[in-house]
């Protein structure tokens, strides 16, 4: 049994690192840094979920909000005449802890590189380019939220994100559907189409 002064046992939801919070508050992931309320190791997860290893309990209700580029790159906030949102959502999960999102395959986009950040960019010998994603802020009633994003991949600017945001758990495989499978029937696609799975981990409140 650890030593009270260790405090919780935690495991990142980005890079995967197990450790102690040493009862301080916020948790911070000694190996990459990430701020977060902290996913404890008794728990497990399937979808949406908080349960424990043996026998996975999915949380009906969650709610997942998440947004996305468009396919030219940029979201509906940096569109001058863009007066609705787009390419944004707010999910719920049904009472098995599932959800299903319909979207179109994310792109690599430039951040603005004006200004500071260009001038720290060019000093760095970095470019300007975000990997393809899609963002996510899930959360449940009696549980932390998690804030993160899911990556494409075979996005070529994986390795060399200009914000360091790539963690290798967030890559998420996207299998191609090239013929109307069953997957294409189930979910009234027609082909090509694209389907990605992941399983969120929320920490209950204590």
């Amino acid at each position: 049994m650890a030593k009270p002064e260790l405090g919780n046992k935690h495991q990142c939801q980005n890079c995967g690192a197990r450790f102690f919070d040493l009862n301080k508050n916020p948790i911070t992931c000694p190996k990459c840094g990430t701020v977060f309320q902290g996913t404890p190791l008794s728990r497990a997860a399937q979808r949406a979920a908080a349960a424990d290893e043996d026998e996975p309990d999915p949380i009906a209700g969650a709610e997942l909000d998440c947004w996305q580029a468009d396919p030219t790159g940029l979201y509906d906030s940096q569109k001058e005449d863009s007066d609705h949102l787009h390419m944004r959502g707010i999910y719920t999960t049904d009472a098995e802890g599932r959800y299903l999102i319909r979207t179109s395959r994310p792109v690599h986009y430039q951040i603005p590189s004006d200004g500071p950040v260009g001038d720290m960019l060019k000093a760095t010998g970095r470019h300007p380019w975000r990997p393809a994603h899609v963002h996510f802020m899930v959360s449940a009633e009696g549980y932390y939220p998690v804030t993160t994003h899911l990556f494409d991949p075979v996005d070529p600017y994986l390795d060399s994100d200009a914000v360091f945001g790539v963690k290798d758990s967030l890559i998420t495989e996207f299998e191609l559907h090239e013929t109307r499978d069953r997957d294409a029937e189930r979910l009234g696609m027609t082909p090509p189409f694209c389907t990605a799975h992941y399983d969120f981990v929320l920490s209950p409140k204590r």
